[in-house]
């Protein structure tokens, strides 16, 4: 077949594979999912949104993520965020849905990164699921051969939401690292548990 020549190796199809399966995973939480890889199997159960969300990301994201829900106009913003200091090197750990829909789109992906630009290394991307309700006529999909690019037909106000949710809910929440947590036990007279040092 003409697209045999643009297989790449075999563990970055699988990759490619996983990729899609978790994304579809994300979208769909209701749904039960079983992904069999050459009998490396991989099974999401029927759940919540959250409980997907930590089946897919993991336990110590789920732990950290910051809630979000925010609303403008006729733009809903609802998900996850993950802590500035959970920054990637790309934005492959960016799930984004439309409607339910997953999708891939530049200029979610840029306004993803404007919201962490106060808080985030220019080299880094944020770690983020997010689902986008918007009225599906300003929504354009089907843009190319994978069905998987997205485009607001408004443009601004989507992004607008996005950006602002994202540093709202970042502000109200500042991120607490360890760092951060041993600093406040200290303030108030305290030591924490994990770094107590312990006695003979």
């Amino acid at each position: 077949p003409a697209r045999l020549k643009f297989l790449k190796t075999e563990r970055t199809e699988a990759g490619a594979i996983t990729d899609t399966v978790r994304r579809l995973a994300l979208a769909a939480p209701q749904v039960a999912i079983t992904l069999d890889l050459d009998g490396k199997v991989t099974r999401y159960a029927a759940a919540s949104a959250f409980e997907r969300m930590r089946d897919v990301m993991g336990a110590a994201f789920a732990a950290e993520a910051l809630p979000l829900d925010e609303q403008r106009e006729d733009v809903r913003l609802t998900g996850w965020l993950g802590l500035p200091t959970a920054g990637r090197s790309n934005a492959l750990a960016q799930y984004v849905t439309v409607n339910g829909r997953t999708v891939r789109d530049r200029m979610i992906g840029q306004a993803l990164r404007a919201g962490y630009m106060d808080v985030m290394a220019r080299d880094r991307h944020p770690v983020a699921v997010i689902d986008i309700a918007i009225d599906p006529a300003a929504v354009g999909v089907n843009v190319d051969a994978q069905e998987a690019a997205g485009g607001f037909a408004g443009g601004s106000g989507g992004r607008g939401v996005i950006v602002s949710g994202q540093r709202r809910r970042l502000a109200e929440a500042p991120p607490r690292t360890a760092g951060a947590i041993a600093s406040a036990a200290r303030d108030d007279g305290h030591t924490p548990a994990s770094t107590a040092t312990p006695t003979a």
